[in-house]
């Protein structure tokens, strides 16, 4: 197969067609899958949100400029994503598409570093071809680049930062380390289980590199420094929020305490209970929908066979190469992968959004695992095409399943998200309608009048939504309705008593504009 590729115009071509399929796969209903039309995590809106403040107004949306480290709902929220955000709200205006278009383009240098990892690790050009197909089909990578979870940026740029490793390793260059050095650092703002998995992940790799004898003081030092003051102004809040030191601002960053430290959550406890159930939760599902589709796991059954096969050999490849003291890379993939699962069966919980990075070594065993079986088998054609077409099929039927948005219309949390998202959209175009001799009152029900919703659509000022005020509209129950005209009524139809009183006495009632809301509007 090797020698048929050989010219590079044909390599070029496929290498072409994979990269528009993975990037229609990304950008295909990103704006309704998952949640439906109109859906947006609360996650998702907590960190758009956070970007449009910092964008218009410098601070987040509890008035701390720009954090390092976001509060989120209490416990904190990574920051990369939400500045990522704000460069691209920069140029597009506030949607669910141009918010999740954050996750695509992270994905996008991803494909292309994976594509260039996987070739010198196997120095075969069509094994890796086959990582960056698997990694766009494999439901896990589709599904964490198709919407806006912050902490799903973590599997991009490891990839990313591992490339660059590997090539510094492989090629001596200090550029290389530096620029590894800086996507390590970057990558300690995407999520919470990268600041104890880099630094521990780091310290083995350069030990090994001690170990090996294949690194100079200069290529440690072009490593860490990026890497080091990257991580200072995260290092400096973790400080502020375990109460190491008090809270304190520069004049381009505040420090702050969040309501709790979710790092707390990790515990050597956990383990014994996390070695099944994190497992099944890896390779099957945990529970919530918008993380793996059960009937297809999260790198599809017929992976699993592969990837034990993979995993085995590249762990003892990786003794072997230990014991000879030899240079070996595959060291980097399998020591991430134990520091990383190792992390993981410590917190609580491990779902798959907190194991998101394990996938990265997971797709390269099971590519090793492809290419053992490939290689130990004479008659290696039949085996070929055997794989291409389960592969093949898994993928158009979980396709098929996905974009169908089948399994997230009956999600009770789905449409939980849904209606905020609904009403903050149909604020924001009737704020534009009306215009600023109106005021729009919002008459909800506990549950459904999230403020962070209507915030967000009506780009209201951080600083009016501290105090409870949004852009042109008024929340809650009046003490007394106003009657002249001056005022649209936004209420849930679960109380249509008031509809129909305002019905009756004059005002034009549109029960279809916002699904569970009925518009009230009196004609003068």
């Amino acid at each position: 197969m090797e020698e048929k590729f050989n010219d590079r115009r044909v390599r070029f071509i496929v290498l072409g067609i994979i990269a528009v399929l993975f990037v229609a796969t990304r950008l295909y209903k990103l704006d309704t899958v998952p949640f439906g039309p109109d859906g947006l995590h609360i996650d998702e809106a907590e960190a758009a949100y956070d970007a449009v403040c910092i964008r218009d107004w410098g601070v987040d949306q509890f008035l701390v400029k720009f954090p390092p480290y976001f509060r989120g709902y209490g416990g904190g929220q990574n920051a990369l994503y939400t500045y990522l955000a704000v460069i691209v709200l920069k140029f597009l205006p506030m949607s669910t598409f141009s918010f999740r278009l954050v996750a695509v383009l992270c994905a996008i240098p991803a494909f292309f570093s994976l594509y260039d990892l996987s070739y010198r690790l196997f120095q075969r050009w069509s094994y890796a071809v086959i990582s960056i197909l698997l990694m766009t089909i494999f439901p896990v990578y589709l599904m964490s680049e198709h919407w806006g979870l912050e902490c799903y940026l973590f599997l991009s740029l490891v990839i990313i930062s591992m490339d660059f490793l590997v090539r510094a390793v492989q090629e001596s260059k200090l550029r290389c380390f530096v620029l590894s050095g800086v996507f390590w650092g970057i990558s300690l703002y995407t999520y919470a289980i990268s600041w104890p998995v880099i630094p521990i992940f780091l310290f083995m790799a350069l030990v090994y590199l001690i170990y090996v004898h294949n690194v100079y003081l200069s290529q440690v030092i072009s490593l860490g420094i990026p890497t080091i003051l990257f991580g200072i102004p995260l290092f400096i809040q973790l400080l502020v929020m375990t109460e190491i030191i008090a809270p304190f601002s520069l004049p381009f960053m505040d420090f702050f305490p969040t309501d709790f430290f979710r790092v707390s959550e990790m515990s050597l406890s956990n383990i014994p209970y996390n070695i099944m159930h994190s497992s099944y939760a890896l390779l099957v599902q945990d529970g919530l929908i918008y993380n793996a589709v059960p009937q297809f796991g999260t790198i599809y059954y017929v992976s699993i066979p592969f990837m034990l096969i993979g995993g085995v050999h590249a762990v003892f490849n990786t003794y072997k190469a230990i014991r000879a003291r030899q240079m070996n890379c595959w060291y980097f993939i399998v020591m991430f992968y134990l520091v990383g699962r190792f992390i993981t069966l410590c917190i609580d919980d491990p779902n798959i959004n907190r194991m998101n990075h394990i996938y990265f070594p997971l797709l390269l065993f099971t590519v090793l695992g492809i290419k053992w079986t490939i290689e130990k088998l004479k008659n290696q054609l039949p085996i070929k095409i055997s794989i291409l077409f389960l592969y093949a099929i898994s993928f158009l039927f979980f396709a098929g399943y996905y974009y169908s948005e089948s399994g997230f219309e009956a999600d009770t949390a789905a449409s939980i998200w849904r209606a905020p998202t609904q009403m903050g959209k149909t604020l924001a175009e009737l704020e534009n309608q009306v215009g600023e001799d109106y005021t729009i009152w919002v008459i909800a029900n506990e549950g459904y009048d999230n403020p962070l919703m209507f915030a967000l659509y009506t780009e209201t000022s951080p600083y009016d939504y501290n105090k409870g005020k949004f852009r042109g509209c008024e929340m809650g129950v009046p003490n007394e309705l106003d009657l002249s005209g001056r005022t649209v009524y936004f209420i849930d139809e679960d109380l249509h008593h008031i509809t129909d009183y305002l019905e009756s006495v004059g005002f034009i009632v549109d029960r279809n504009r916002c699904p569970g809301f009925a518009i009230s509007v009196k004609i003068s």
